[in-house]
């Protein structure tokens, strides 16, 4: 079995991003979702194998319930950040939860693989959000310090495949 876990404040796009690749619903569908209100737990066979996903709520009423969460890293294969790089107002919001969070539970994350995506850098939109994304990745440089493995980083956007990839 493999568990997933979904990490980010509210907003970012995590589960819009799960829903494109594994919902296969289309970007105009996606743009009217709810957040999600506390842990929402999906299972699937995928490639043969069991995958398990948790998506984490990011709203900040749910944030403290995952610090230090060990159950939640019981068993974990990949922890997926997920940042919304359109949101400049929230950075350091999003990193501060982010880097609560690894620090919590740094101890068991040794082999579970990480990813960090950028989100929401649509097409169209790369160049007014480059500055953005500059910013965003020097807040976030300090994960990859703490995150004991290698941390994958990508650009993503529920109009393209770059998510999909991901999953893979």
């Amino acid at each position: 079995m493999q568990k997933i876990l979904l990490l980010g404040i509210d907003g970012a796009g995590k589960t819009a991003l799960y829903l494109k690749f594994f919902g296969k619903k289309t970007p105009e569908t996606l743009l009217t979702l709810q957040p999600t209100r506390g842990i929402a737990k999906y299972d699937h066979d995928f490639l043969r194998s069991d995958v398990e996903i948790l998506d984490l709520g990011g709203g900040k009423e749910y944030r403290a319930n995952y610090i230090g969460n060990l159950e939640l890293v019981s068993g974990l294969s990949a922890v997926i950040y997920v940042l919304d790089v359109q949101d400049n107002a929230r950075f350091q919001e999003a990193v501060t939860f982010i880097m609560s969070w690894t620090q919590s539970v740094v101890a068991q994350l040794k082999n579970v693989k990480g990813y960090l995506l950028f989100n929401k850098i649509d097409p169209g939109m790369e160049g007014k959000l480059r500055s953005n994304l500059e910013q965003l990745a020097k807040m976030v440089a300090q994960i990859g310090m703490i995150h004991p493995e290698p941390l994958v980083k990508t650009i993503t956007s529920i109009y393209s495949d770059t998510s999909n990839k991901m999953f893979q």
